[in-house]
């Protein structure tokens, strides 16, 4: 709202959009009133730091009119409206814990910080099997690792594992991990 100070006359006060750089605005030019017209993205380049700035323009009906100008800023909230998605949906280990290496996992968020990373991740801890012979372990923010616990058949196990991130609400993903336990040589390379 605009206030014009030559209260003396009576002037009628007009609004319009200087510089609106993603047309995400509608403005009632009478009432002064800001309507969104598209939701705006929090991943949009056109966003600093977060916020969308605008300049709206006043000018009164005076001969000659003046006018002045005002920054509109709004901030744009990131929301927590995606659940983390395991990057690797199978991987291969040696069927005994002994030779090889754990199996690298790693996740992704479609959400901005702070509503992605870091995740957790953790094997569904309903069926106790899975706990007793498997281990999951968090490394950094994106990653972590998955490990035998104890020597396993060959075959196919496919692991239930929960994924979830550092929002608020948090919110998590069940996926079913594809692990192939092999065989292995000495040097940990599957056969």
């Amino acid at each position: 709202m605009a206030i014009d100070p030559d209260s003396g006359l009576a002037q009628d006060i007009r609004y319009s959009l200087v510089s609106d750089p993603a047309n995400w605005l509608l403005l009632d030019s009478q009432t002064g009133k800001i309507w969104t017209t598209y939701t705006m993205d929090p991943k949009s380049p056109f966003l600093q730091g977060g916020w969308y700035t605008a300049l709206i323009r006043a000018t009164d009906n005076a001969l000659p009119p003046l006018s002045g100008t005002g920054t509109l800023s709004v901030e744009v909230v990131e929301l927590n409206d995606h659940a983390p998605l395991l990057q690797q949906l199978s991987v291969e280990l040696c069927s005994d814990p002994r030779l090889g290496r754990g199996a690298l996992l790693s996740a992704t968020d479609e959400d901005l910080p702070p509503q992605a990373h870091p995740f957790h991740f953790q094997l569904d801890e309903s069926s106790r099997v899975w706990t007793l012979n498997w281990s999951v372990s968090d490394l950094n923010g994106t990653h972590a690792m998955l490990e035998l616990l104890s020597e396993v058949e060959p075959g196919l196990y496919p692991l239930p594992l929960l994924v979830s991130d550092s929002g608020d609400p948090p919110l998590a993903q069940l996926h079913v991990l594809n692990v192939t336990a092999c065989q292995c040589d000495s040097v940990g390379i599957c056969s």
